[in-house]
């Protein structure tokens, strides 16, 4: 994914970038819903 020069001030990203981004923060928060998330969820409910 490469940034436009004017950082998007001449439009929205595109589907591409977007879906870049989607990937990129789901590989770094999944540790996180796994292990953290699942117990405050399970917690809640019991």
């Amino acid at each position: 994914m490469a940034l436009l020069e004017d950082s998007y001030e001449s439009g929205h990203p595109q589907p591409k970038d977007i879906l870049l981004l989607l990937v990129e923060v789901a590989d770094t928060t999944i540790e996180y819903d796994r292990k953290i998330k699942v117990l405050l969820t399970l917690e809640a409910i019991y």
